[in-house]
């Protein structure tokens, strides 16, 4: 999958369950607040320096016996 797809997957799984954790105390309050999750897009720069130099890993970590067998 993409790495946008794979941002929206983790942003609809977080927003459910806050929702649901939220919708059920207001319900065990005995609010009648309803609650909304919003996925959004973000526009990258791809001329933005940051990608010279990455810090966040994103993925599984191999060494190198194994990334060579996982490449083949």
């Amino acid at each position: 999958m993409s790495l946008d797809t794979c941002g929206a997957m983790s942003q609809g799984l977080i927003g459910f369950i806050l929702t649901l954790s939220l919708l059920n105390e207001f319900n065990r309050r005995g609010l009648g607040y309803s609650v909304v999750t919003i996925l959004t897009h973000v526009l990258i720069d791809t001329e933005d320096p940051a990608f010279s130099e990455p810090t966040k890993p994103i993925g599984p970590f191999y060494s190198e016996k194994d990334a060579f067998k996982v490449n083949r």
